[in-house]
């Protein structure tokens, strides 16, 4: 998922599973699973931040849109 501020990553097989993790992981914190969600993006972060930073980095990410809620016509809060 990139756009204005995901900078794309590699073309590698850890970019591309990390783009279809990244993805899997906002539509469960979308779907209503927001405190599993976050685990798995923070588990995977810890997984990568040695060996690939700019996939992990996609993570943090992850976690800023599962926790950063704009309720509709209102400004961000966090999700409980």
């Amino acid at each position: 998922m990139e756009g204005p501020d995901r900078a794309p990553l590699a073309v590698t097989a850890t970019g591309r599973l990390a783009r279809i993790l990244d993805q899997a992981l906002r539509e469960l914190g979308d779907a209503g699973q927001v405190e599993s969600a976050c685990r798995m993006a923070a588990s995977a972060y810890a997984l990568l931040e040695k060996w690939d930073p700019a996939a992990a980095e996609r993570f943090t990410g992850t976690l800023h849109h599962l926790t950063c809620r704009r309720p509709q016509g209102g400004s961000r809060v966090r999700a409980s």
